[in-house]
């Protein structure tokens, strides 16, 4: 775990977060993103050779946009819109689960800090099944039109659930969600991941306050405050 600055040390009065915001692909479903980033490759280098680091970059810009729109661009931007339904039908049928992020999960759900789950994706989505089970359908955010970019779409969230953002910590794995989340005044962490890592972060950034290079970081975050 990695704090930013001393300062952080004082975050929500040196205790724990009164809520907290989670992404779920690539944070509580951990390998997610990674598994998404392949599926996708491995149906897009069928009709169009691609060297892996670009398409990667381009996979990784597309992330925190509305799930609709990313796919519609990728596929119109390599005139290759006639794959959509094979696209969607392998994006859909990608999940690692949440077996890293569920310690954490239950340690929320003992300490009753309340935990959201804020995704792009749609809620019918089997993938999201374990979660609701877990934390009820109230507690999972899925929307295919959300923008992870646009501070307006936080805001928005902040209203629905009711909760103070000043007091709430967001963990994503995607800087530009995490700067967006930042401007609407969330408390944030990076979830670092295979696919965006921590090494790849500007050497200087306001945006992120803290940062776990995994769910055990996370956890004990939560235990020593």
């Amino acid at each position: 775990m990695i704090l930013e600055n001393a300062s952080n040390h004082n975050l929500f009065s040196g205790g724990a977060p009164a809520s907290i915001i989670a992404d779920f692909d690539g944070v509580l479903a951990y390998q997610n993103t990674q598994l998404l980033l392949d599926a996708c490759y491995k149906i897009i280098s069928q009709y169009r050779p691609l060297d892996y680091s670009i398409f990667r970059q381009l996979f990784s810009s597309l992330v925190p946009h509305p799930l609709d729109l990313s796919i519609d661009f990728l596929l119109s931007s390599m005139d290759l819109n006639h794959i959509k339904a094979e696209l969607v039908s392998a994006l859909m049928s990608t999940n690692g689960g949440i077996s890293e992020s569920k310690t954490f999960i239950h340690h929320c759900i003992e300490k009753r800090i309340p935990l959201y789950i804020l995704s792009t994706g749609n809620i019918q989505a089997e993938k999201y099944r374990e979660i609701i089970e877990l934390l009820g359908k109230d507690h999972v955010i899925a929307e295919p039109g959300l923008s992870k970019t646009n501070p307006e779409h936080y805001s928005r969230v902040t209203s629905t659930i009711n909760l103070t953002p000043s007091k709430t910590l967001y963990i994503d794995d995607c800087p530009t969600a995490l700067n967006a989340a930042k401007i609407a005044g969330y408390v944030t962490a990076m979830m670092c991941n295979s696919v965006f890592r921590r090494e790849d972060l500007p050497s200087k950034q306001e945006f992120i306050k803290i940062i776990f290079n995994n769910w055990s970081d996370a956890l004990l975050f939560l235990e020593n405050r």
